[in-house]
């Protein structure tokens, strides 16, 4: 019963897990803040074409929070001591070979 719901959590991963399948953990969140600071300033640019003056500051703001946010979030999600033992294993299995 267990290992079905494991089974079935493992299935819901992020859309990351889905596009990179076997890429590192540290890289899928670099690519996620890139990818949601370029999507955020193409809509920034869309919107201030349309705005001026303290909307644009009011937006830029809010744009700013949004992406610190995010990064915030995602360096949270980084495990540092899981990804240097992955680094030293990944090492160490190139120098045994």
């Amino acid at each position: 019963m267990e290992k079905k719901k494991k089974a079935k959590e493992e299935e819901k991963s992020n859309w990351f897990d889905f596009i990179f399948p076997k890429s590192d953990v540290l890289f899928k969140h670099v690519l996620s803040i890139f990818i949601t600071y370029y999507v955020l300033t193409w809509l920034f640019e869309i919107l201030q074409y349309f705005s001026s003056g303290w909307s644009q500051f009011v937006m830029s703001l809010t744009i700013l929070w949004v992406v610190s946010s995010f990064v915030v979030y995602h360096l949270r999600q980084i495990d540092l001591n899981t990804i240097k033992k992955n680094f030293e294993n990944k090492k160490w299995k190139n120098n045994h070979r």
